[in-house]
């Protein structure tokens, strides 16, 4: 019998040791929500911490592809490239960056603020303790007692993000696909949330 063990991982990646594309530039005074954190006393507006952190700073302003982030703190914390409309309990922390380089050149800015907007999706993740992992577990019954006589471990994998049970056990079937390990049974039927 095969079973499926997901749990949430006790220990997650943090996706900004995956070398990012985008530099996240920031301030809160609880919160470590990216690569550097700024004084906002020191600038009038986050429009005077763009221009001054970001686009003074580089050679060509114009290769500069940024957007927004904002926070929402409320019982949890998330962010996002996109306004919560939540005067109370949210608001604009900072911005993700990147500069064009001809690495880039066959991107549009449309495709280069996706990516952004995907690290930003990926920490938010990692902030909300939405990272798996699971264990393929084998077991074999003794037809005599019914107990488990030996288990033995198929293959495992931590550092899932996901937002949903859906997008997990797709994310779960392709690493299955990809590891060469095949199951017969439909996932649904052998997960064991622990």
């Amino acid at each position: 019998m095969k079973i499926l063990k997901i749990t949430q991982d006790p220990n997650p990646p943090n996706p900004r040791y995956w070398n990012p594309i985008g530099t996240i530039i920031y301030n809160h005074p609880k919160y470590i929500l990216g690569d550097y954190q700024i004084d906002k006393e020191n600038y009038s507006s986050w429009q005077d911490v763009l221009e001054k952190e970001i686009l003074d700073v580089s050679e060509n302003p114009a290769s500069i592809i940024y957007l927004p982030i904002y926070l929402l703190d409320h019982s949890s914390i998330s962010i996002s490239t996109s306004d919560f409309n939540n005067p109370w309990d949210s608001g604009q922390v900072g911005y993700i960056y990147m500069e064009r380089t001809p690495l880039h050149q066959d991107k549009s800015d449309i495709q280069l603020k996706q990516i952004l907007k995907s690290e930003i999706s990926d920490f938010n993740k990692y902030l909300q303790g939405d990272c798996y992992g699971f264990e393929l577990i084998e077991s074999e019954i003794c037809s005599h007692c019914n107990q488990t006589v030996e288990t033995v471990i198929l293959g495992e994998e931590w550092g899932i993000y996901a937002n949903n049970e859906e997008e997990l056990k797709e994310e779960i079937s392709q690493i299955l696909k990809d590891s060469n390990i095949s199951i017969s049974e439909d996932i649904s039927k052998i997960i064991k949330y622990v």
